[in-house]
C-alpha cells in the first residue's frame, strides 16, 4: 500500500511539473493580437479575481448630517462578517493595436457600528447596508509597443462608459430595558451612466511574465455623478498555454449625488486592497 501511495504521489508530482512546464502562450506577450507574420489576429483573455477591499467613505444625509464609513483591509474571517456578496471579472479582446474591455464588479457590504448612548441603560447601533455594481465596457488603442532598453513594453489608451448602481440603507436601533427598537431607517438607491478614460501600460521582463499598471478617471460630473478615479497594479504569470495566474492591488473611488430632497444626499466610497485572480486565454 505504501509503495502504491508513493507511486501515486510521484505521478501527481510529474503531472504538476509537466503542467507548469507547458510552454506559455503569447497571452503575456507584447505581440498579443498579432500573428507570427505581423498580421492582425484575435486574442481573448478572460480573468476572474477575488478582491479583499478595505472601504472608506462618507454618506451625506438629507438633514445635513454626515456618516463616515470605514473598514480597513479585512482578513478572510472579517470579510465573511461584512461581505454579503461579490463578483468580479474582466474580459479583454485584442485585434492588432485595437482592443475591447469589459469589467464587471459587484460588492455588497453590511457593517454595524456602536454609537454613544443617549441615556443610561440604552445603547444604540447603526447598521449600514451598501452595495455597488459597476459594469464598464470600453475600447482601446495601443499607442506604444517597443522595448525600453531590453524589456518589451506596451501602452494602451482606453475610453468607455460605466454604469453604476448603488443602494444604501441605514438602520438606527436602540436597545433598552424593553428590548430592541428601530428608531430610524433611511435608504437611497440609484443608477447612472458615466464616461471614463484611462491608460494601461505593461512590461514583459520574461517569456511568462507581465507587469501591468492601469489608471483611469471617471465620472466627470456627468448625470449627478462625483468625479472618481481608479488604479490597479497586477503581476501575471503564464502557468500554461491557456492558464494565467495573477496578483495585484486595486483602488477605486466612486460616488453619486442623489439630490437635495432625499433622505440621503450623496454617497462616496473608496475601496482598496489586494486581489488574486485566474485568467484564461484563447
Amino acid at each position: 500500500m505504501q509503495r502504491r501511495n508513493r507511486i501515486s504521489a510521484a505521478g501527481l508530482a510529474a503531472l504538476l511539473v509537466a503542467f507548469l512546464a507547458w510552454p506559455a502562450q503569447a497571452g503575456v506577450s507584447p505581440q498579443d493580437g498579432y500573428g507570427p507574420d505581423g498580421s492582425y489576429q484575435t486574442h481573448v483573455e478572460l480573468d476572474f479575481y477575488g478582491w479583499l477591499p478595505g472601504t472608506s467613505g462618507n454618506v451625506a444625509l438629507g438633514r445635513g448630517a454626515d456618516v463616515s464609513v470605514s473598514q480597513g483591509i479585512p482578513t478572510v474571517s472579517e470579510l465573511a462578517n461584512v461581505l454579503t456578496g461579490a463578483f468580479m471579472g474582466t474580459g479583454r479582446v485584442r485585434y492588432g493595436p485595437w482592443s475591447g474591455v469589459l469589467d464587471i464588479e459587484y460588492i455588497g457590504l453590511s457593517q454595524t457600528t456602536g454609537l454613544t448612548a443617549i441615556r443610561p441603560g440604552v445603547t444604540r447601533s447603526l447598521t449600514i447596508d451598501s452595495s455597488m455594481t459597476r459594469i464598464a465596457p470600453g475600447i482601446g488603442y495601443q499607442v506604444f509597443n517597443q522595448a525600453l532598453g531590453t524589456i518589451p513594453a506596451t501602452l494602451d489608451a482606453q475610453a468607455g462608459f460605466a454604469w453604476f448602481g448603488t443602494s444604501t440603507t441605514l438602520n438606527l436601533d436602540s436597545v433598552g430595558p424593553f428590548g430592541t427598537a428601530r428608531t430610524t431607517s433611511v435608504s437611497g438607491s440609484g443608477g447612472l451612466v458615466q464616461p471614463w478614460m484611462g491608460l494601461r501600460g505593461a512590461i514583459y521582463p520574461g517569456p511568462r511574465w507581465r507587469l501591468e499598471l492601469g489608471v483611469l478617471v471617471q465620472g466627470f460630473g456627468v448625470d449627478g455623478g462625483i468625479w472618481g478615479w481608479g488604479s490597479e497594479f497586477a503581476v501575471t504569470w503564464a502557468a500554461t498555454k491557456w492558464l494565467n495566474l495573477y496578483a495585484g492591488f486595486r483602488a477605486l473611488s466612486s460616488g453619486q449625488n442623489y439630490g437635495g430632497e432625499g433622505e440621503i444626499r450623496s454617497i462616496r466610497l473608496i475601496e482598496y486592497g489586494p486581489l488574486l485572480g485566474i485568467g484564461f486565454t484563447f
